[in-house]
This record gives structure tokens, C-alpha cells and sequence, in this order.
């Protein structure tokens, strides 16, 4: 398609009857999927090659990824290589899904035109594009100053990581990542909740925590490509920063101080999990629910609202619904807590720790 315009990245390839086609990706959009479903974004209706969902397109701050969760039939490949996860496109990139292959272009060179060549197509690219400096997110900054591990960084460590982040939103139900899952995304809750889940072989699942803002989550693809050790699912309609994981690790190796964040802020949550395992052998059921609600509670002044139901509240706790009721009950009795639809006020959680033995 002569005299395309590189406002914006774009996607190039042929049809079924060789004609070629154009698709930017300009908008507000930051996932396109590619399939031979009519649903999909990028139509590969003509490909008997391809799945109905094939792949994914993902911005990323200023760049875009192709993503293949493991669920196409053939695999989606980038210049010949099959693509596991995530994966950054530059520009020249070729993706090929099924037997399509669709060109990336980033961006046309400033000042000559270029030809462009998916397979046999060819496309004239007419430079008229301004380069802009990515800006940084004054709100993502704020929240990582709040979100251990980051929250013992300057300011500009913050700026940095804030640069790599894409806003992330989540209706209730939906699921962020599954156990088993590769791990190639960290994300940092904005807003909203999550729980997180792990399931035993013989079908069980046992709820690991609920999980409020700020707080960092998948925080072991940052140091390695190992498979996700429980799934994370919104309670509620909720947002989050999302950072790919290669990005992480190379801002991990130039910034010596954030590793080392890092690896105190994984310290402590092993030792966190250690305690876990001690409560569950030794706390008494009392003294579990009462350390589940407080571990929804920032501070132990004032008053503070807790999202659970009971259901939720006695699987972290370990023990059943029943048994979690009576106790609420016996609490507000007591005048330390009153119960309402879907969610508790802890009016004293100072008073709450003292149940805790």
C-alpha cells in the first residue's frame, strides 16, 4: 500500500488473494490478538494454519510484543524462531502465524522512504513522524515509592522502572496469571484486590492471601523464566503496572541498587512464608483468623475496612466457614469489629493481635 503514513507502528502482510493489507497500531488500544476466529483483531480467516486465537499483540510503554500463551496449534515464530511468552518486536521483525507472516515496522527512517517486504509484498513507507521522549507516569512513580521493594529507591530508580510499566486493567474473576503459567510479567497493584491461589494435585485449592495495593506481584520472573507457583485472580475490578520481565532484568543488572532491593524483598517474603507454615502447625484456629484479617490491615491505628467474605477469610486462615463465623460473631460482641455485606471494620485491630497467641 504505497504512501503509508509511519505515524505509528503498523503491521503488513497479504491476504488469501495476495492483496496486502495494512493494520496500525495506533490507538488507545494495548492488546490486538491475531487468529483465523472472526472475534480476533487481525482476521487470518484464509489460514487453515492458524488457530482460531493464534497470538497476541501487547504494547508496552512505547514498544510492542507478540505474545503466545501455548495454546496455538502451530506456534507463532519471529524470524524464524518459535516464540515462548512474551517476546519485544523490533522494527523488520517478521511474525509468522500459521502460514502468514506479517511484517512489523516500528518506524519509517527519517528523511528516505523504504521498501518493505513480508514474503513477496512490498509497501512504500513515507517518513512524516515526530520522535517524542516517553514521558513518565507521575502517578506510577508515586505508587512504586509505596510498593516494597521499590519504596527504599530515589526517585529516578523509580523514573526508570516507571518507564518500562504499562497500565494493566482487570474485571472481577478475571485471571492475571496461572500456576504453572510462564513467568514473564511482574505487575504492582494500582488498584482493586487479587487472591491468590495454589491447587494440590488431587484438585484442592487452598487460597494462599488477598492482596490489596501497593503490593508486587510475580516478582520471581525477575530473575528467572521459572512456571508461576500459584495463580492470581481480581476479586474485584482492579488495575495494575505491568513490566516485562527481560526489562526488569536488564534494568536489574545496570542498577545494582535495585537488585539488591530485590533480594532483601525476597528474603523477607520467604521468611514470611516460614512463619505462615509455623502459624497453620502451631497457632491455635482463633489466632489464625485473627492474623489473616490483620494481614489485610496496613497500620493498627484507627479504624480500617477489610474486603473478605467469610468463605475467603477461612481459606487463608485454614480452617472452614463455619468455624469463621462463630468467631466474628464472638468479635463483635466484643465491639471489635463489625460485620457488613462482603466486607469487616476492624474498629480496634491493636485489640484484634491480641487473640493472636
Amino acid at each position: 500500500m504505497a504512501g503509508a503514513i509511519a505515524h505509528a507502528p503498523f503491521l503488513v502482510f497479504r491476504n488469501a488473494s495476495g492483496q496486502e493489507q495494512v493494520v496500525s497500531l495506533e490507538g488507545d488500544n494495548p492488546r490486538l490478538t491475531i487468529g483465523r476466529g472472526s472475534s480476533t483483531d487481525v482476521w487470518l480467516e484464509w489460514d487453515p494454519e492458524a488457530s482460531r486465537v493464534h497470538a497476541a499483540l501487547e504494547r508496552f510503554g512505547q514498544e510492542w510484543t507478540v505474545v503466545d500463551d501455548g495454546l496455538s496449534r502451530n506456534g507463532t515464530f519471529v524470524n524464524g524462531e518459535r516464540v515462548h511468552g512474551h517476546h519485544r518486536l523490533a522494527d523488520g521483525d517478521v511474525v509468522r502465524c500459521g502460514s502468514t507472516e506479517l511484517l512489523f515496522v516500528a518506524r519509517s527512517d527519517e528523511g528516505h522512504s523504504r521498501t518493505i517486504e513480508p514474503g513477496a509484498a512490498t509497501t512504500e513507507v513515507r517518513p512524516d513522524m515526530t520522535v517524542q521522549v516517553p514521558t513518565v507516569d507521575a502517578a506510577a512513580v508515586d505508587l512504586l515509592s509505596r510498593t516494597p521493594p521499590f519504596s527504599r529507591l530515589d526517585r529516578d530508580d523509580l523514573a526508570g522502572i516507571a518507564r518500562l510499566a504499562v497500565p494493566r486493567h482487570y474485571r472481577a474473576g478475571e485471571v492475571l496469571f496461572r500456576e504453572g503459567d510462564l513467568g514473564d510479567t511482574c505487575f504492582v497493584l494500582r488498584s482493586g484486590s487479587v487472591r491468590v491461589t495454589r491447587t494440590h494435585s488431587d484438585g484442592r485449592t487452598i487460597a494462599l492471601a488477598q492482596l490489596r495495593p501497593p503490593a508486587l506481584l510475580g516478582e520471581m520472573a525477575m530473575l528467572g523464566s521459572a512456571r508461576r507457583s500459584a495463580t492470581v485472580e481480581a476479586v474485584e475490578d482492579t488495575a495494575a503496572l505491568a513490566v516485562l520481565a527481560g526489562d526488569m532484568r536488564r534494568l536489574l543488572m545496570s542498577r545494582p541498587v535495585i537488585a539488591m532491593a530485590m533480594l532483601d524483598e525476597l528474603a523477607a517474603r520467604l521468611r514470611a512464608a516460614d512463619d505462615q507454615v509455623s502459624q497453620r502447625a502451631f497457632r491455635n484456629v482463633p489466632g489464625r483468623i485473627a492474623e489473616a484479617l490483620l494481614g489485610q490491615v496496613t497500620g493498627e491505628e484507627g479504624e480500617a475496612v477489610v474486603s473478605l467474605t467469610h468463605a475467603a477469610l477461612a481459606d487463608i486462615a485454614g480452617t472452614s466457614r463455619e468455624t469463621v463465623s462463630r468467631f466474628l460473631a464472638q468479635l463483635e460482641r466484643a465491639g471489635v469489629l463489625t460485620l457488613g455485606r462482603r466486607q469487616i471494620t476492624i474498629h480496634r485491630p491493636a485489640t484484634l493481635r491480641n487473640y493472636i497467641y
